[in-house]
């Protein structure tokens, strides 16, 4: 290495042409030789290469493909939807018809019925139907007081058990068969089935206005002209109307017979 010295005045005078080449290159790109003690030294840098970078050519805008024909699309069919499978219809379940009951036709017999099991088997024809019968009834006349009392009490018997077997029916049975039977009977020209009537001991009492009822037709007499059904109402009307007149006090004795037949028939028919 050259001392300090050496380097600011030596060299300067061995390079005559360092003024001249100091020029040729350019201020910016040139750092001084000479400097002061106190700075640090500066090393000289070649310079620069004046060539400037190729400008970077613009890339080249992608061509775009020429776009293809959309091919036709073939038509998406739809769907087929599954075909719904026929639903069984379950049919609702009826509710089971009571089973009709035939009506009850034990009938009262006389001791004269009673005598025809005797004789000769039903005819099979109307004209000897006639002719059975005549043969029975002059059989029945024929018979002695005695004879006849067999079959008397046969009768009595039998009717007996009919009567039971009847109540005991009409008892048990469902209302809506007895409507189907008379409905039926009715269509075909027959009278309809009726209930027994019950016996005086096993009705409910009559309420206060029929009792008075019961009095008002006893104590007045219908028009003359009127009958059956019209009758009745006459009777209903005129009653209805007189009663409704009537003071509470008037009325009293009726409520009080009504209710204490009442109590009797509940305490007889407690279950």
């Amino acid at each position: 290495m050259f001392s300090l010295f050496t380097q600011r005045v030596v060299l300067r005078a061995i390079t005559p042409n360092a003024i001249a080449i100091g020029r040729a290159i350019p201020a910016s790109k040139f750092s001084p030789v000479t400097r002061t003690f106190l700075t640090t030294a500066h090393v000289a840098f070649p310079a620069a290469k004046t060539t400037s970078r190729a400008a970077a050519s613009k890339p080249s805008a992608a061509k775009k493909a020429p776009a293809k024909k959309a091919l036709a699309k073939a038509p998406v069919k739809a769907a087929k939807k599954p075909a719904k499978k026929p639903v069984k219809r379950v049919a609702a379940k009826k509710k089971p018809a009571p089973k009709k009951k035939a009506a009850a036709k034990r009938k009262p017999k006389s001791p004269g019925r009673i005598t025809l099991k005797d004789l000769k088997q039903k005819p099979a024809s109307g004209e000897e139907l006639i002719q059975f019968s005549k043969g029975a009834a002059t059989h029945w006349k024929s018979l002695s007081d005695e004879e006849k009392q067999v079959y008397i009490e046969e009768a009595k018997e039998w009717n007996a058990k009919a009567t039971k077997e009847r109540e005991e029916y009409f008892t048990k049975v469902d209302p809506r068969i007895l409507r189907a039977i008379n409905v039926q009977r009715r269509s075909k020209g027959l009278p309809r089935v009726r209930a027994p009537k019950a016996s005086e001991g096993d009705r409910r009492p009559m309420t206060a206005f029929f009792q008075y009822l019961k009095e008002f037709r006893a104590a007045r007499s219908a028009p003359a002209d009127l009958e059956g059904r019209a009758k009745t109402t006459w009777y209903s009307s005129q009653a209805a109307a007189a009663w409704r007149d009537m003071s509470e006090a008037h009325k009293k004795p009726y409520y009080d017979a009504y209710v204490k037949d009442m109590k009797a028939y509940e305490a007889t028919h407690s279950t």
